[in-house]
This record gives C-alpha cells, sequence and structure tokens, in this order.
C-alpha cells in the first residue's frame, strides 16, 4: 500500500468531499465534439448559503472509525484587505494516532475564492514527507487551470513540471465546497462539479438522499445526507474514466449556517475512511490567514 497517497486520500477527504488524487491533465480538445458529462455540470449562479460564517473546524480521521489516521484543522471566511472581493481557507492536515508510526505527512492548502462567483483565483499546496517537499501552485483564469509542480528530495535535483487544464467551469477544493453548499440541496437534487484539486481533474457528482437527524460530538444535528460518484476525466480525450481507487462515499453536511461537513464515510483502495468533525469554533469577520 502506497502510504502516502492513502493520507493524502485521508486529508483532501476535508475540503473536497470525498475527492482524491490521481494522475493525468485533460488537454484541450476544441476540435472534438464536447464529451457528454459537460452537459450535466451545474451552471447554477451560487445561491443564498453563498456567505459563510468564518469559522475555524477540526476533523479527525479515520480507518473504519476506530483507528486514528490524521487531523486537519480548516479555516474558512478569512479576507484579505488588498483583495477584498475574495475569501481565504486554509487547511493543515497531519498524520495522526497509529498512522504517524507509519510514515510521516504533514500538508497545508492555501485557497482563494471569488465572493461573488464562488469561483476559484488560485491556490498553493504543500506538502511535506519525511524525504520530500512537493508543492503546487496554481491559478484559474481565462477558462484555464495552468500549474507548476515542484518536487524537491533530499540529495537530488528539484523536479519542476507545468500542467495546462482548459475546461471554463473547473473548481478546487475550496471554491467546490463553498458553491456547492450554497445552493438549496433539495431533496432529489444532484450537482455535478469538475474539480481540479491538485495536479488533475475529477467529474463529481453529489446527489441529495435527504434529510435526517444525525450523532455528532457537537451533540444532535440537523443534517443533509448526500451520496457522491466520482470519475477521473482522461487527459487526451476529456472522455470520463472509471476511478478504481474510489468506490463510494457518503457524506453528511450540517443544516445551519454553516453547512459544512459533520461527517464524510468513503470506501477507498484502502478501505473504509472517515473524516469527522470533532471541533468547530467562529471566527472574528475581520480573522486574517
Amino acid at each position: 500500500m502506497n502510504t502516502t497517497r492513502s493520507f493524502r486520500i485521508l486529508a483532501s477527504l476535508v475540503l473536497v468531499l470525498t475527492l482524491c488524487f490521481g494522475t493525468g491533465i485533460a488537454k484541450n480538445s476544441s476540435q472534438k465534439a464536447a464529451p457528454t458529462w459537460m452537459k450535466a455540470v451545474t451552471k447554477a449562479r451560487p445561491g443564498k448559503f453563498a456567505q459563510i460564517p468564518p469559522c475555524e473546524l477540526v476533523y479527525h480521521m479515520s480507518w473504519n472509525g476506530l483507528v486514528k489516521a490524521g487531523e486537519a484543522k480548516l479555516k474558512l471566511g478569512m479576507r484579505d484587505a488588498k483583495a477584498p472581493n475574495t475569501v481565504w481557507g486554509v487547511c493543515e492536515g497531519r498524520s495522526a494516532g497509529l498512522a504517524k508510526n507509519m510514515w510521516f505527512y504533514r500538508n497545508r492548502l492555501d485557497s482563494q475564492v471569488d465572493l461573488r462567483s464562488l469561483r476559484p483565483v488560485g491556490f498553493q499546496w504543500t506538502e511535506l514527507e519525511k524525504k520530500e517537499r512537493t508543492v503546487t501552485v496554481a491559478r484559474f483564469a481565462n477558462g484555464k487551470v495552468k500549474s507548476r509542480q515542484t518536487v524537491t528530495r533530499v540529495g537530488k535535483k528539484d523536479k519542476v513540471r507545468d500542467r495546462t487544464f482548459a475546461y471554463d467551469r473547473t473548481h478546487d477544493l475550496l471554491s467546490s465546497t463553498l458553491y456547492l453548499r450554497s445552493l438549496p440541496l433539495n431533496n432529489g437534487d444532484t450537482i455535478s462539479l469538475v474539480v481540479h484539486p491538485a495536479k488533475s481533474a475529477y467529474f463529481a457528482q453529489f446527489h441529495v438522499v435527504g434529510r435526517e437527524n444525525f450523532k455528532t460530538s457537537l451533540g444532535n444535528q440537523k443534517a443533509i445526507r448526500l451520496d457522491v460518484k466520482l470519475h477521473k476525466i482522461d487527459r487526451d480525450t476529456l472522455e470520463l474514466e472509471r476511478h478504481d481507487k474510489f468506490k463510494k462515499a457518503t457524506l453528511w453536511i450540517s443544516e445551519d449556517a454553516y453547512r459544512m461537513p459533520l461527517e464524510i464515510r468513503s470506501e477507498v483502495f484502502i478501505g473504509s475512511v472517515r473524516a469527522t468533525l470533532a471541533e468547530r469554533r467562529p471566527l472574528k469577520a475581520d480573522a486574517k490567514r
């Protein structure tokens, strides 16, 4: 088992609502007919829940809800005086518990989103392992995602790779989360998004199953239950491919002003993994990164 990739999946569960990593970037195929999945992409304007209260969320990650694997702290709704029409999110994650004894892993994601459209501006994702540091920087503009990934290994020359993904309705981890939570999420709705978490793009579908009471560490909460389907996007054809590392996922979103995940349960190639909300606290309205 590739333990580094395993924890990447666990860490990304918190922000992307069970989106995980893969390989390949779609190339511009403007001379070909658009794949049929593009017609299903949700194009509605952000809904009435567009503004998220500034908050800090702490998630615990585990296998089967029993073996502790990681922790992640997510800060949302932070503003920048130099870019008043944008909002920032910062997520810091690390391996913990039994997983920490197996491998060392830390990450930090800084993401900037346009407040009016809830479309991404750019992000920087830094991952630290025992002998390796990976930094991915991406910018979203003019219908394209341009990213640069730099891998630094002890005693070796840096590896740098530039990539371009051409699709004008692509989200990153934070913007997809903010956009999804903004929508009505009526029972029976299906929201389809293209998400670019790091170096690759995915087609994700979120089906609203219904409402239910959900027990959490914060007490019983009214929750919206969604089922998740995920496909890779082929780098050359833009056609969808089955994601062998991802089987299925269910998530519960709080039905309140926050509208953020209470818990995510996902069946992936390493087994059953969970991200569970452990703490939630407000931040000051003028909170900075």
